[in-house]
């Protein structure tokens, strides 16, 4: 089977990656192995001087064609304007992605451009050793390849003003991508979406109501929101319905879940939420339990 994409300069954005078939919501685009990973110990510590060093000295272990990689990417640090002004840190930091809990550098996924509604998400695969560029929509061939670069649990989730301001703050440019574009009442009604997901957001967990909850997990859907924030939010909500004695949100949660998961882990002979699947749900009290079918 051919490749599933293609990396393309693009006028004013460098290069992007463009999908060279359709490709179906839930098939793996990329599976890429880190040039470097480094340690959330090493990416948290204060003096910028002792990660430098680090950072230098694993580059000195690359060969020459992964340096030459390495040093191809961009560098959005402020006031490099000219090849000759990238920095080790500036590169790295410009381009580099959670790998469970660790910060990672993939060399072909860092090229895919952000979206704040974007067609894919990359999930980690530490047992492997990879990091899965993953659709989360169908993708037409010939449309780019996207990303969201914002965490999704506070400015990805925010109105358009905030993710721009975010997007030139830490990347150098201000989004202009389908959803930033949004006019009259299209925006009105995005905006409204996201500001409904924010106030949810800031509140402490216990004092939202389960129904706001689930709007929650409708508009992060919405919103294309990262899946493994989806996923973890999807969990908690789940929890919670069967917490109440809510058969209803329980069981749209778990057909919800079950979906995630088969996109996310679409490799796994179980999918974790089948024991919820094939369940019985009986209420005991306020309570519902879970007996298997």
């Amino acid at each position: 089977m051919m490749a599933a994409f293609e990396v393309k300069e693009i006028a004013g954005k460098g290069q992007g990656l463009f999908a060279t078939r359709s490709i179906a919501t839930g098939q793996v685009i990329l599976r890429e192995k880190p040039l470097i990973v480094m340690p959330d110990r090493v990416f948290q510590m204060s003096d910028m001087r002792d990660l430098e060093d680090w950072l230098d000295r694993r580059i000195n272990k690359l060969s020459s064609d992964q340096r030459s990689t390495f040093l191809a990417l961009s560098d959005c640090s402020n006031g490099v304007s000219h090849e000759a002004e990238k920095t080790y840190s500036g590169i790295f930091f410009t381009n580099d992605m959670d790998f469970n809990g660790d910060a990672a550098l993939f060399p072909t996924m860092a090229k895919a451009n952000h979206a704040c509604v974007p067609n894919a998400d990359f999930v980690s695969r530490p047992g492997l050793g990879v990091q899965d560029l993953m659709a989360i929509r169908d993708i037409l061939a010939g449309e780019e390849i996207t990303l969201s670069y914002l965490p999704a649990g506070s400015e990805g989730s925010d109105i358009k003003a905030v993710r721009q301001a975010y997007t030139r703050e830490w990347y150098g440019f201000q989004c202009s991508c389908q959803t930033c574009c949004l006019k009259g009442a299209a925006l009105k009604l995005d905006e409204k979406m996201r500001q409904r997901i924010r106030s949810v957001q800031k509140r402490e967990f216990e004092h939202v109501s389960l129904l706001e909850l689930e709007e929650l997990l409708v508009n992060l859907e919405k919103a294309k929101s990262k899946l493994p924030y989806q996923m973890d939010m999807n969990r908690l909500v789940f929890e919670r319905a069967l917490a109440e004695g809510n058969f209803k949100i329980a069981a749209r949660i778990v057909a919800l879940g079950h979906m995630y998961d088969t996109i996310v882990n679409p490799e796994d002979a179980v999918n974790s939420w089948d024991y919820a699947l094939k369940s019985i749900f009986v209420q005991i009290g306020h309570q519902i339990i879970m007996f298997p079918a």
